[in-house]
């Protein structure tokens, strides 16, 4: 029941993938509808939500405040990496 229940909800919200490859701007846009969809599933999500980050990417989801765990999202949602930006791809001629 928990499994099908994080099923329905990431299948509802967007891909793993997508969620992956997307920007932080697109994520912090949406991110107050996002938590309000797991709030609606209540207790269930949340015992799903701490399994499947335990599980899949080894991730403590434990907070001892509202607060804590909200700096817990936002580190999880914005890492303190940046991507690399693509070079053009040129022929191997170089403009001077």
């Amino acid at each position: 029941m928990i499994s099908s229940t994080i099923f329905q909800l990431m299948q509802s919200l967007i891909s793993l993938q997508e969620f992956q490859d997307a920007e932080p701007d697109l994520l912090a846009h949406s991110a107050s509808a996002i938590i309000e969809r797991i709030n609606e599933y209540g207790l269930q999500c949340n015992v799903a939500l701490k399994a499947l980050c335990r599980r899949k990417k080894g991730l403590s989801v434990e907070a001892m405040s509202e607060s804590a765990a909200e700096k817990k999202i936002k580190r999880m949602l914005f890492p303190r990496y940046h991507r690399k930006k693509l070079r053009p791809a040129t022929d191997g001629i170089r403009d001077l």
